[in-house]
């Protein structure tokens, strides 16, 4: 086989694999939108503390950023893996692995445990928005 059509197989796998990631963004934004305004109306604050720095709310521009930037991640995760054997086992391994090291951020930040749990559901809803359809996609371009 020469270069051109390797090329060629891996663009072609490359194609549906950033448009489903592409979908990421938007989908996580969508769905973790209505659990920050749920947490706001049950009267949680979001209180977190950052080293270095006094207490604070999480803003909803640091929601949209963090599911702009877990897209990016799963984005390139998958492009990284995408035509590979075994693309959709591996991306979902590592995604998994990424979301529950992500819980450790609103279980050290929150200042209550309602905090906590309402970002990790914040997190594991992003996941969801971000993982599953580029999982899926990439579960059909694999070689």
């Amino acid at each position: 086989m020469n270069k051109q059509s390797t090329e060629g197989k891996r663009n072609a796998a490359l194609r549906p694999v950033l448009a489903s990631a592409a979908l990421g963004a938007p989908a996580a934004i969508l769905l973790t939108l209505p659990l920050y305004g749920a947490a706001r109306l049950a009267g949680s604050d979001l209180h977190v503390v950052t080293p270095g720095s006094a207490s604070g709310t999480v803003p909803l521009a640091a929601v949209i950023g963090a599911c702009l930037a877990a897209a990016v991640a799963g984005g390139l995760l998958a492009v990284i893996l995408a035509g590979r054997a075994h693309a959709r086992r591996l991306y979902l391994v590592l995604t998994a692995a990424g979301l529950v090291l992500s819980f450790g951020s609103p279980f050290g930040a929150a200042e209550t445990t309602t905090t906590a749990l309402w970002l990790c559901a914040m997190h594991l809803t992003a996941a969801v928005g971000i993982i599953a359809p580029t999982a899926r996609t990439l579960g059909r371009t694999t070689s």
